[in-house]
């Protein structure tokens, strides 16, 4: 069984420093797998790819 990690807003938020830098967010939501859920705020599921 695979846990399916799901990614509730749209992490945009940036640390101070390097503009490339992804958000923490995103960082997070790579660490977990390649492929995130992410349900948009209309309700229909879409997916966050980092990788």
């Amino acid at each position: 069984m695979t846990m399916e990690h799901i990614v509730s807003t749209m992490p945009t938020a940036r640390q101070p420093g390097c503009p490339f830098d992804p958000p923490a967010g995103l960082i997070d939501a790579r660490e977990h797998g390649p492929i995130s859920r992410f349900p948009f705020p209309d309700g229909h599921q879409g997916w966050l790819v980092t990788g």
